[in-house]
């Protein structure tokens, strides 16, 4: 029995000295991939818009009349010749190679290949700031001084629009021909539904500059500002609530892939939602200075620029 009791003992021994000595075993690194890449595209100018209109081919526009284009999405960038030397500051593409750009002086510019840019009359002298096409015809401009431009026929002729407000408006998005809203400086919220012959104020509830809008379906949009503002609607604008504690950040854009995925952009910040907004989180890779400008084709397709040619992309 006193042999069996030993024999048994020997294999417990054995076997806590076994498990002890996985202590010293090395431990494998984990190794965590960034979730946004920066990209080289040859210039350090300031990159203020971008817009892909599907996954391979986007174009992004800046100061010195820069845009570059892409194919590959964006493991190589190629400049195009705008003819121009002024900021650039928004640029939307509603097809591949059918695009337009806004800019300072009323800089409206049109491509129809995908190469080659001939200036527009926008009829003002005022600073445009951003534009959004919702196909090759039907789309609008907006920028300072409250000015608002819409066309219907791709830009061969610009109508002005009456605004009703001199507040600058940074952010415009079009959910249709008739109904569009746009923000503005000191929470300024315009909305039309008669394309643009009557805007409505909204009351947004801050005085923030607002910079982007976004809806991802008629009744559900976003607004972000200057000074971590963000709102949100769940009623077409009807009312919109502050929501608070995300970000102190100045926050220059938001786009959304589909209804959950979206990202928005500011200041050294980068803030992903996978649920439609209930949650953001940051994403901030390591970099200093503004993004100013986001896009989203399919959530692995998202993308943020700004100063310094900063270019960032989603793994």
């Amino acid at each position: 029995m006193q042999i069996i009791i030993n024999f048994i003992a020997l294999i417990l021994l054995g076997s806590i000295s076994l498990q002890c000595d996985k202590k010293d075993d090395p431990i494998s690194p984990i190794i965590t991939t960034p979730k946004w890449a920066k990209q080289t595209n040859g210039t350090n100018d300031v990159l203020l818009g971008i817009s892909f209109p599907n996954s391979m081919t986007g174009y992004i526009c800046g100061i010195n009349g820069k845009v570059l284009k892409t194919t590959n999405a964006g493991t190589t960038w190629s400049p195009l010749s705008t003819g121009v030397t002024g900021f650039i500051r928004d640029i939307c593409f509603s097809s591949e190679n059918m695009g337009t750009a806004v800019g300072e002086n009323g800089l409206i510019i049109r491509t129809i290949n995908g190469s080659s840019w001939a200036s527009q009359t926008s009829g003002t002298t005022q600073h445009l700031v951003h534009c959004h096409f919702i196909s090759d015809n039907n789309g609008m401009a907006s920028g300072q001084d409250g000015v608002l431009l819409k066309t219907i026929n791709g830009g061969t002729t610009w109508t002005k629009l009456s605004s009703g407000t001199t507040a600058e408006l940074a952010g415009l998005f079009m959910l249709n021909a008739n109904t569009v809203f746009a923000v503005g400086f000191s929470g300024t919220i315009l909305k039309t539904t008669d394309a643009g012959v009557i805007w409505t104020t909204q009351t947004s509830g801050i005085t923030n500059d607002l910079r982007s809008v976004y809806f991802t379906d008629a009744n559900n949009g976003w607004a972000v500002g200057i000074g971590g503002a963000v709102l949100k609607t769940t009623n077409s604008g009807t009312s919109w609530q502050k929501i608070s504690s995300i970000t102190t950040a100045d926050l220059y854009s938001i786009s959304f892939a589909d209804a959950s995925n979206g990202i928005m952009a500011g200041t050294g910040k980068i803030y992903v939602t996978t649920n439609g907004g209930t949650t953001w989180t940051d994403e901030s890779p390591s970099f200093s200075g503004d993004l100013y400008a986001t896009t989203s084709n399919g959530f692995v397709n998202s993308w943020a620029v700004g100063q310094n040619g900063l270019i960032f992309k989603r793994n």
